[in-house]
């Protein structure tokens, strides 16, 4: 068994880590972790490439089947492929199915202005200003979305709802651009509408 341990460097909960779904009854959640870092760190898709190969090679070697879920799809396909980032030449380093869950696209968007929704109401705010008061200058605020977004608030030049809605667009703008990614860049995905097929049946076809 592996422990999933989140460290948070803020006074209050850290949005993106909060674990909230219901493990069905007779599965365990497994997750493996090690190390451990800063928000003032250094961190990018090579370092993430190292790193999750580690582990990744850890856990094969110890027998586990890997579910890897979520994530960019740069740093996915640096992490499975022999991706070199000089020359972008890309070969399979793992045997691996690849299965992107889709989902119509209005739906889709009413999901993520739902979650953006949602991480406000669980304290994003609070979260991200009690960041900014001590980090300002953090490059988290030039690049992420979810925390970018807010300086014009804290400078006193947008609203808080027109904050949420250039959150909520940033979101689906990126959610698009990464469906794009999956279409350009790996020729071997197993697409599933969850809009239409439920999710008890996609887990039984991939099974199957």
């Amino acid at each position: 068994t592996y422990t999933l341990r989140v460290y948070n460097e803020g006074p209050q909960d850290a949005y993106a880590s909060l674990i909230k779904d219901d493990i069905p009854q007779g599965l365990e959640f497994v997750s493996y972790t090690e190390g451990d870092g800063s928000i003032n760190d250094t961190y990018n898709c090579f370092l993430y490439q190292q790193d999750a190969r580690r582990i990744l090679d850890k856990l094969l070697s110890l027998g586990k089947n890997v579910v890897l879920v979520g994530g960019t799809g740069l740093y996915l396909k640096a992490l499975l492929y022999d991706y070199d980032f000089k020359s972008k030449t890309s070969k399979k380093v793992y045997n691996f199915k690849l299965i992107c869950l889709t989902k119509e696209r209005q739906l889709l968007y009413e999901m993520i202005d739902k979650r953006v929704d949602i991480m406000m109401d669980k304290g994003l705010l609070e979260e991200v200003y009690a960041l900014y008061k001590t980090n300002k200058n953090n490059r988290i605020f030039k690049t992420a979305i979810g925390y970018k977004e807010f300086i014009p608030l804290f400078e006193n030049k947008q609203t808080l709802d027109e904050v949420k809605e250039k959150i909520k667009q940033a979101s689906r703008n990126y959610a698009k651009r990464q469906f794009t990614f999956f279409k350009h860049q790996f020729s071997d995905v197993i697409y599933f509408d969850t809009s239409k097929i439920s999710m008890d049946d996609i887990i039984k076809e991939i099974i199957s």
